[in-house]
């Protein structure tokens, strides 16, 4: 049986758990996040799976958002640090790829960008503007701060009242998203950059933890 791009559609549990049990997946692949974005700014989603003989081998989240100048794009996904196409293959790679380019032909986007960590082998133009850091979380809070470099560590220390308020805000928010989203013990054992100052809204992170 060929590969076959098709919608998603009311039911998610195989969308999920795909995305669970695939390298590169991320909680922003996952369908709460589609709910989210889609109930709190109201953009158009395109949500879209690879199939094939044995299943879905390939997904792709994407939405439509207009700029502020005017203008639309594609963009696997909003408001979260990653994203772009999460398959087993690169047939499935491929294919999702080809969708995406149609599906901005069709409406009327100038351009679709795909928040990879990696290059998913697909010769895409690509910008490096953000770098990610990452380490364990420890349970002792002085072992984080100690591993936090000593100058850094002393700009910390001189303002714990307006850090703790800040971190204490974005840890909450994230907290609830995140459980949620990592109910399983397959995403506590992996790390994710959990951007916060993208979706401020109090609705956006109501509907992200619902």
């Amino acid at each position: 049986m060929p590969l076959e791009v098709l919608p998603l559609t009311g039911d998610s549990i195989e969308w999920d758990a795909f995305v669970r049990s695939t390298p590169g997946g991320s909680p922003f692949h996952l369908v709460a996040w589609k709910r989210a974005v889609e109930s709190s700014f109201g953009h158009r989603p395109h949500y879209v799976m690879a199939v094939g003989e044995h299943g879905i081998e390939g997904v792709l989240p994407l939405f439509e958002v207009r700029g502020l100048l005017g203008g639309r794009g594609l963009i696997s996904v909003p408001y979260g640090v990653y994203g772009g196409i999460c398959a087993r293959s690169a047939p499935a790679r491929q294919i999702l790829l080809a969708h995406a380019r149609e599906l901005a032909r069709r409406v009327g986007a100038g351009y679709v960008e795909l928040r990879h960590r990696a290059g998913q082998e697909l010769d895409l133009p690509t910008k490096s503007l953000y770098v990610t850091f990452s380490r364990p979380i420890m349970a002792d809070d002085d072992e984080n701060l100690m591993a936090i470099p000593r100058k850094q560590r002393r700009m910390t220390r001189q303002g714990p009242s307006s850090v703790s308020t800040a971190n204490s805000a974005c840890n909450t928010s994230m907290r609830s998203t995140t459980s949620t989203l990592t109910a399983s013990t397959h995403w506590a054992r992996r790390s994710f950059r959990a951007g916060c100052s993208p979706p401020s809204s109090r609705s956006f992170r109501r509907n992200a933890s619902s």
